[in-house]
């Protein structure tokens, strides 16, 4: 729950729309990202505790589950809040959206956290930025710069690297690294989505509602 808010507060920091300029803080959006990326490390290694015995598609909906009552006390208690006017929203396809991709991106990072290296895992993980640039020049018409293409080759690179090299010496063989490398790879991808999604709802919906949807409606889908 606190990446996502985290996550949130990111890029509610970051956005520049019209009118919103007092809002604007890169240093802050900068540093939201990176408390954000700490903690998600945690729930990688949370899965790679709890073992491939412990399905993942478990870890997560319990992740989803906690995160929506924990808020949803939180904000009564704290700030007074109903759950019903946090959950008020004239954007349900999008929350929806959001939860889909980030409830499928979850379990693929958790999925290959338990069947390979966490550190490796959660290097490939981390390209989810790249996809985020990518699906917002592609969907949101937003230029990249040359910085940020320099950024992305980077990040490609390392995740690259790491990659190969420990596909070539794994225990496991080549070929068993190499899927739950691509899974990860998915897995990056979907949050990619996610963080588009979030970077969308973040200039009209509140960090508490969307926190509070993902979470709710993630572990709705799950327990299906």
């Amino acid at each position: 729950m606190l990446d996502q808010l985290m996550g949130q507060n990111a890029n509610q920091s970051a956005r520049a729309e019209p009118g919103l300029a007092a809002r604007r803080d890169p240093v802050a959006a900068v540093g939201w990202g990176l408390a954000a990326n700490l903690i998600f490390s945690v729930v990688l290694a949370s899965g790679k505790f709890g073992g491939a015995e412990i399905p993942a598609l478990q870890i997560v909906f319990l992740r989803y589950l906690g995160g929506f009552i924990s808020l949803a006390l939180v904000l009564r208690v704290v700030n007074g809040q109903r759950l019903e006017d946090t959950l008020s929203s004239a954007r349900p396809g999008l929350h929806m959206g959001r939860a889909v991709a980030g409830a499928a991106g979850v379990v693929c990072a958790l999925w290959a956290a338990t069947r390979m290296p966490l550190a490796d895992a959660s290097s490939i993980n981390l390209t989810n930025s790249v996809w985020f640039i990518l699906w917002a020049a592609l969907f949101l018409g937003e230029r990249i710069r040359l910085g940020q293409a320099l950024a992305i080759l980077v990040c490609l690179l390392g995740a690259l690297i790491v990659v190969r090299g420990n596909a070539a010496s794994s225990t496991a063989g080549a070929t068993n690294y190499l899927l739950p490398a691509a899974v990860a790879a998915i897995g990056a991808a979907l949050s990619g989505i996610e963080m588009l999604l979030v970077k969308k709802m973040s200039a009209h919906e509140r960090a508490s509602t969307m926190v509070l949807f993902v979470n709710g409606l993630g572990a709705l889908l799950l327990s299906i």
